[in-house]
């Protein structure tokens, strides 16, 4: 979380504030698509910070363990077709792809060691999908917000895969509703919003502001 963070370098919580990049909502929104038991990646898989590696071992004792889902790859580094047993590489895609996957999709996943934001975790949950990452990631935290999701995992391969079970099963018993996560997603990261949460921040850090204080 951001508090600690703070605490972590020593800084005053009360002045660090979240705001999220905005999303385009034209392009990613949830309109009532059918979610199948998909759970989707997106990343440049050759970079140190996606950890392929880690991604890859989350996925597959996810996947051993639930036959009945499978995992979609996009992004580049990596051969487009069959990786694995129900995992799948599609490469570099044209954004309206990926959109359509993920209003099908359930879950986005990402197991990086480093994310300013996660970008394609606000497009996800604008999407209607539920988001699971680890707890190194001060952004997890926040996508969890939108779903009452649990608090993320620790960034191991066995960790991570026990996240996307519990996940699934949330899915499963019908305690995830798409049209609520993108509802509330869409409005915390319309453009507008973003905008007046910025405006507002700096009108209250200006010197002027602090002058008057």
């Amino acid at each position: 979380s951001l508090r600690s963070l703070a605490t972590r370098i020593r800084s005053d919580p009360n002045r660090f504030q979240h705001v999220p990049h905005p999303i385009d909502e034209n392009t990613f929104s949830y309109a009532g698509d059918s979610k199948r038991n998909t759970v989707i990646a997106v990343g440049r898989w050759g970079s140190w910070q996606k950890d392929w590696p880690l991604t890859r071992r989350a996925l597959e004792i996810f996947l051993d363990r639930n036959p009945n889902y499978e995992a979609v790859l996009f992004g580049s580094g990596l051969p487009v077709g069959r990786i694995g047993e129900r995992l799948i590489s599609r490469g570099i895609c044209p954004q309206e792809e990926i959109s359509k996957s993920l209003r099908e999709a359930k879950i986005l996943f990402f197991a990086s060691r480093y994310e300013s934001f996660l970008l394609a975790g606000g497009e996800a949950l604008c999407s209607g999908c539920s988001v699971i990452g680890p707890n190194t990631i001060p952004s997890a935290f926040y996508f969890s917000e939108f779903f009452d999701g649990p608090t993320p995992p620790q960034r191991t391969a066995s960790s991570l895969a026990a996240a996307l079970e519990a996940e699934a099963r949330a899915w499963g018993l019908n305690k995830r509703d798409p049209h609520k996560i993108s509802e509330a997603a869409r409005h915390q990261m319309s453009s507008r919003i973003v905008a007046q949460k910025i405006l507002s921040l700096s009108s209250e850090l200006s010197p002027k502001a602090q002058g008057m204080s």
